[in-house]
């Protein structure tokens, strides 16, 4: 009866604080400390899997004090028990006999000081589904890790991940909500570029129309002079649209997930 009772305040618990972290760092944090807390774990760490290079990537470790004398950012998906958990999307236990000496002792003990004597690794997933990483605890502090332990791990890992999942599908969507406004946008501007393109292009007519009636007629250095910057003026405005052009054009490839092209001629070129 015990043993449910702290499983249900452990559920209860990870729920009600992992549906109000903010960000990724927050929700990963969040979900170690209740993990190290629920099985009374002296610490731990949790690790995400990168895919692309099949490796459990370092995120967080409990005391914070330990993160500086870590030996190693990330390991091997396949490596130790942390590569076997989540290899197999299972938990497992293990207890050690006590070192007597640095001999004895692995890479991560002489680094951090920290003698392992039981140890709990549990994976990252929900029922069928493909691991996204593990969470490792270290050293109950009373005893050794039971199989009572390993199922609130277990079960504490699962809302975690779904908890991590739906905020990592949260911002997909608001990434995918916001590139498509910059793709509106762009058509938008894009639209209105092509306005004024024809604004100028007709007004640059009626200018050469103005020009060539005055000269038929006789036209003072004043009035010539009027029409040169006029025509000059056409002539920045032209070019002002024609960045407006390019940048509306690198919104669109950057919503759409082109290659970037340049946003307008440079200075010279033909």
């Amino acid at each position: 009866m015990e043993a449910d009772a702290r499983l249900i305040h452990a559920v209860r618990t990870a729920s009600q604080k992992l549906s109000g972290a903010g960000d990724f760092g927050e929700l990963l944090r969040e979900i170690l400390t209740i993990c190290v807390d629920a099985v009374d774990a002296e610490g731990g760490t949790i690790y995400l899997h990168e895919a692309a290079t099949g490796r459990l990537k370092f995120q967080y470790v409990l005391p914070a004090a330990v993160e500086p004398r870590l030996p190693a950012r990330d390991i091997p998906d396949t490596f130790g028990a942390a590569g076997a958990a989540f290899q197999n999307a299972c938990t497992i236990r293990r207890e050690f006999p006590a070192k007597t000496s640095d001999k004895e002792r692995n890479e991560f003990e002489r680094a951090t000081g920290i003698d392992v004597r039981t140890m709990l690794v549990a994976a990252l997933t929900t029922k069928d589904e493909t691991p996204i990483g593990v969470v490792q605890l270290l050293n109950k502090r009373e005893g050794e890790f039971t199989p009572q332990d390993a199922a609130m791990i277990e079960t504490i890992a699962s809302v975690a991940t779904m908890a991590y999942i739906n905020r990592r599908l949260t911002l997909d969507s608001a990434r995918a909500s916001t590139l498509l406004g910059m793709g509106k946008v762009s058509h938008d501007i894009g639209n209105l570029a092509a306005s004024l393109h024809a604004t100028i292009a007709y007004s640059e007519m009626a200018l050469d129309g103005l020009k060539m009636h005055l000269e038929s007629a006789t036209m003072d250095s004043q009035t010539e002079n009027f029409l040169l910057v006029q025509k000059g003026m056409f002539g920045d405005l032209k070019q002002s649209v024609d960045r407006i052009v390019g940048y509306s054009r690198l919104i669109s490839d950057m919503s759409a997930g082109r290659g970037l092209r340049p946003t307008y001629p440079r200075s010279g070129a033909s």
